[in-house]
């Protein structure tokens, strides 16, 4: 359904996204803004909110034609929008992206608001179910422990008790997929806040023998804060920097690298990187990524798995990298593959799997 939008609203919403610099992400932009403007309303907010969305979804189309234009566009029904636009055009360098995805199907799936998804932690489903009924969030099972909201529902109280994580469908595809055998000893060693590692905690249970890993301190005390939340037993914790040939003391039967990168497969989400993606950055994480494997890869006991995870469409940052990594580095290829859905707007994830030699 299409956003009707008051030339008043049209207006600020322009204003709005010609006033952003784009040097921190779009959404802590745009809550400043509403922090500054107290008389929008709710309903005005949220109108905004999607025009400007709408505008960055657009991607090097908006280097064409005004700023209201492109919001009135953007606005419009995907299958609308495609019939006026060239959609390859959103992101010009197209040829970059990975040549088994269908990039007309890539670019469509950008244009729509992708909805919310609740990894259900602690078979809390009865709690969580009777939580969205009572305030009347219509909500819907992607799979036994997947559920999927409207983007703009509310579900702090579910997060805040624990009972489930906000977690991408395809990242909840890509933790599925992961197998970890009993006592295992596993290392997250780019964890970021948890997201996977929570998920393979709750699926797992005692079981598991998990060791997180980040750079950044912030993010780890983020991640200790989300585990003694849900209840779930708390990870071996380790601040370390894979930059550097750092090695943890011991060794494991299981590395996963969900390794930084370009991000183009959540671009759905976080619009304003598509104008900000050059070859020059799909470089830099490419090359961030083949230091990180060979660095980690330092704590693969003989005979282990390692999993390779991108949230990237990027040829460079997945298969050429997991070419290169074959060819020059312990390990063989076991398989590899793109993580999305057709039936659920989600993220595009890419995984894949190796054994140590």
């Amino acid at each position: 359904m299409e956003t009707i939008i008051k030339p008043f609203q049209l207006a600020i919403a322009a204003e709005l996204i010609k006033n952003y610099s784009g040097k921190t992400p779009f959404i802590s932009y745009f809550n400043e803004q509403c922090k500054l403007h107290k008389n929008w309303g709710s309903r005005d907010r949220k109108i905004y909110r999607q025009a400007c969305y709408a505008y960055l979804r657009l991607g090097h189309i908006t280097d064409q034609n005004s700023i209201e234009n492109n919001i009135l566009l953007g606005l419009q029904n995907p299958e609308n929008i495609a019939s006026q636009i060239d959609l390859k055009a959103i992101y010009p360098n197209h040829s970059q992206i990975s040549k088994t995805i269908d990039k007309y199907e890539f670019f469509k799936n950008l244009l729509v608001q992708k909805p919310v998804y609740l990894a259900v932690l602690n078979n809390q489903h009865k709690l969580i179910n009777n939580e969205l009924e009572r305030n009347g969030i219509p909500f819907e099972y992607t799979s036994s422990n997947c559920i999927k909201v409207s983007a703009n529902a509310k579900c702090n109280s579910i997060i805040d008790n624990g009972w489930a994580i906000i977690m991408d469908l395809a990242s909840q595809k890509a933790a599925d997929s992961i197998i970890i055998k009993s006592d295992s000893e596993v290392w997250d060693c780019c964890s970021g806040a948890g997201g996977k590692a929570l998920f393979i905690a709750n699926k797992y249970k005692n079981a598991l023998k998990l060791t997180c890993s980040d750079a950044r301190f912030s993010i780890l005390e983020n991640l200790k804060n989300r585990f003694r939340i849900t209840k779930l037993a708390l990870p071996h914790i380790e601040l370390c920097d894979l930059k550097d040939p750092f090695q943890l003391p011991k060794k494991y039967d299981i590395i996963i690298a969900d390794v930084p990168c370009s991000g183009s497969g959540t671009w759905g989400r976080t619009p304003e990187q598509i104008k900000q993606t050059d070859i020059q950055k799909i470089s830099f994480y490419a090359d961030l990524q083949k230091m990180i494997v060979k660095n980690a890869l330092r704590n693969l006991k003989p005979g282990g798995v390692f999993y390779y995870i991108t949230c990237s469409v990027f040829e460079l940052e997945n298969e050429k990298n997991v070419h290169f990594i074959s060819q020059n580095l312990p390990l063989t290829l076991i398989n590899q593959h793109y993580i999305h859905s057709d039936k659920n707007p989600c993220d595009y994830l890419y995984l894949a799997e190796f054994k140590g030699h």
